[in-house]
């Protein structure tokens, strides 16, 4: 991992606008890469459902990759709550949502 020195860092730590360039320059990188990463999987699902039409010989199954592609994203995002609930430092919120339980400490929250 490359060290990153202390001064660049305390420049964008004390300056507001240094800061906001870098969050815009953060910001724009996220959005091209969900742009382009969305277009690849839209292109890779098309691809798949042409290629089960085209092995199949039938387009009443072309959809079969589709429906697997979407319960295999469902079954991952499941697990991967799973292991974020499990290893949550503490629940984002009370429970008990009545307006006594925000008044409560965090430290009193149930897991």
């Amino acid at each position: 991992m490359q060290h990153i020195p202390e001064k660049l860092v305390q420049s964008y730590s004390f300056s507001p606008e240094r800061r906001h360039a870098f969050y815009r320059r953060t910001l724009a990188v996220v959005i091209i890469s969900q742009i382009f990463g969305g277009a690849g999987l839209a292109a890779g699902v098309t691809v798949g459902a042409l290629l089960a039409q085209q092995m199949l010989g039938t387009a009443g199954l072309a959809g079969i990759p589709a429906a697997l592609f979407t319960l295999g994203s469902a079954g991952a995002a499941f697990l991967v709550g799973q292991f974020s609930q499990r290893r949550a430092a503490a629940p984002a919120w009370p429970r008990d949502s009545s307006p006594a339980a925000s008044e409560q400490p965090a430290s009193s929250w149930q897991r």
